[in-house]
C-alpha cells in the first residue's frame, strides 16, 4: 500500500543535515523551547508550537523554510515571511498591548490607568487598554513600544488537550504527534498521549 500522507504539523527543519542541531521533523513545543531566546529558538520545529513563536512572528501552521514553500504531502503551500515583531518595552497578559520599557511594568493599574491625576502621556505608555484603543502597530524598529502586537492567531489545527495536564509528573505535548516514546506495543495507553495521537495505530 502506499505510505499514509506526513502528518499536518511536519516542519522541515533548517537544521535537518546539522550533526550539531537534533530537531524535530513535526512542530512542537518541548521543554528546551523558551521564549527569551525566541528569536533563535523558534527556528526549531521542536518550539515552532510554542504560544511565543506565534507572538514573535514565526509561523505556525506553514513552515518558511525553503524559501516560503512548505511541503505537506505533494502539495506545496506558499507564505510570505511574516514582519519581525516583538515587544522591547513590557508585553501586557493579553500578549498584545507593549509597553514602552520606562513603565517597569505593562499592568492595569489606577496609577497608570486612571483618569485624574495620571498624565495623558502616562496613559498613552504604560496603560494596555489605552495603548490596544490607540492602536499603534509595532513593527522591527518601534517595537519599544507603546503599540501593539498582531493579535495571536488561532490555535494549531493539531492543537490537544492533554488528559494529563494538570499532573506535572507526566510530560505531554498541547499538540498531537508521533514521538520516539510512543511504541505500538502500548498502544492501548500511550494512545491516550497527545504526543502519541498522531501515530497510525492510534
Amino acid at each position: 500500500p502506499s505510505p499514509p500522507p506526513p502528518p499536518l504539523n511536519a516542519c522541515v527543519s533548517p537544521f535537518a543535515h546539522s550533526n550539531i542541531s537534533r530537531d524535530s521533523s513535526v512542530r512542537q513545543c518541548s521543554a528546551f523551547c523558551n521564549a527569551a531566546h525566541a528569536s533563535s529558538h523558534c527556528r526549531y520545529c521542536k518550539c515552532r508550537a510554542c504560544n511565543f513563536c506565534t507572538i514573535f512572528g514565526t509561523p505556525t501552521v506553514a513552515s518558511n523554510v525553503n524559501g516560503g514553500q512548505s511541503a505537506l504531502g505533494s502539495h506545496h503551500i506558499h507564505t510570505s515571511p511574516p514582519p519581525v515583531t516583538q515587544c522591547f518595552g513590557w508585553l501586557a497578559a493579553d500578549g498584545v498591548a507593549c509597553c514602552k520599557r520606562d513603565c517597569g511594568s505593562c499592568v492595569s493599574s489606577s496609577s497608570v490607568c486612571g483618569r485624574f491625576p495620571v498624565k495623558a502621556v502616562t496613559r498613552s505608555s504604560c496603560c494596555p487598554e489605552t495603548i490596544r484603543t490607540e492602536a499603534i502597530k509595532c513593527d522591527s524598529v518601534s517595537g519599544e513600544g507603546p503599540c501593539v502586537l498582531p493579535s495571536p492567531p488561532p490555535p494549531p489545527l493539531n492543537a490537544c488537550v492533554s488528559p494529563f495536564a494538570a499532573d506535572p509528573k507526566v510530560r505531554d505535548s498541547n499538540i498531537r504527534q508521533c514521538t520516539a516514546f510512543c511504541n505500538q506495543t502500548h498502544a492501548n495507553s500511550h494512545c491516550r498521549f497527545c504526543k502519541c495521537r498522531e501515530c497510525s495505530w492510534c
